[in-house]
């Protein structure tokens, strides 16, 4: 795939440097939705490739960019099942997505944060989780900080597992990150490109997971910043509601089946 972008002049009939836009090619030919004060962009490709074009007017610059993709082999998205192929349609799984249980403070631990272990009330909901869900568990995740290993301890072994680390299920630290893309010029909207940037690192991983065990159950053990931003992401990606929040000792259950996302607040006193 190669991609560029150039500025140039763009007149009101959506015509770039005083050529008109391509509005019909062999390859593929599409309108896109605009405003009055932007031209309409098209979709344009050369006989031998299918691309995407985009042109967008501001001040009298256009900006351009284009995508060549051989023409054989690109389809064009179809709604939102695009989202859905992040997991495989043929994949039927139960993740439990566990916040870690109670900490210590952060304000009085003088240590490196991912030492920072659970509290004494923290280490009983650990060890009710491990008796809730028993030996019925085929794989357990974790973040690599202390306090979500320490939460799910219990309950691998209660299955006779290890606890596997997984580090893109860490803590999205204050959305900060991508650096380039939370700093400068995008700063008013930084939390929210860090949140997306967490919720796709902590989807891939579950994607990963969901694949490796088909047909099984599955735990990870993740932070109260990553997991409300990835389980946001797939609510809106899925088009299913978003659970009750729950507090620490509970967890969500994801349920995908052909394709098809359920998620669930699940508490020690329900029913597994």
């Amino acid at each position: 795939m190669r991609s560029g972008a150039m500025p140039s002049r763009c007149g009101r009939s959506g015509q770039r440097d005083g050529a008109p836009f391509a509005r019909n090619s062999p390859a593929i030919s599409c309108g896109v939705l605009s405003t009055n004060s932007i031209p309409t962009p098209w979709f344009a490709a050369p006989p031998l490739f299918a691309g995407i074009s985009v042109q967008a007017c501001a001040g009298g610059m256009a900006w351009s960019t284009f995508l060549r993709i051989p023409a054989n082999s690109w389809t064009p998205p179809a709604g939102p099942g695009m989202m859905r192929r992040m997991f495989d349609n043929a994949c039927t799984v139960v993740l439990d997505l566990v916040p870690h249980c109670s900490s210590s403070p952060r304000e009085t631990w003088r240590g490196h944060d991912d030492l920072r272990p659970l509290s004494e009330e923290g280490m009983r909901q650990a060890d009710v989780l491990a008796e809730v869900f028993g030996a019925g568990v085929d794989a357990v995740y974790s973040s690599p900080s202390l306090r979500c290993r320490q939460s799910v301890v219990p309950l691998a072994k209660a299955s006779g597992l290890a606890v596997v680390d997984e580090d893109r299920l860490r803590e999205a630290r204050g959305f900060g990150e991508p650096a380039a893309w939370t700093e400068g010029v995008f700063r008013p909207i930084g939390p929210s490109l860090g949140g997306a940037w967490a919720a796709g690192r902590a989807l891939g991983a579950l994607v990963e997971i969901a694949a490796r065990h088909q047909g099984g159950h599955a735990v990870a053990c993740s932070h109260g910043d990553t997991l409300p931003a990835v389980l946001t992401y797939l609510a809106a990606a899925h088009g299913c509601p978003l659970p009750p929040v729950v507090g620490r000792g509970s967890w969500y259950r994801l349920r995908l089946e052909g394709g098809s996302l359920s998620m669930t607040a699940l508490r020690p006193t329900d029913t597994v």
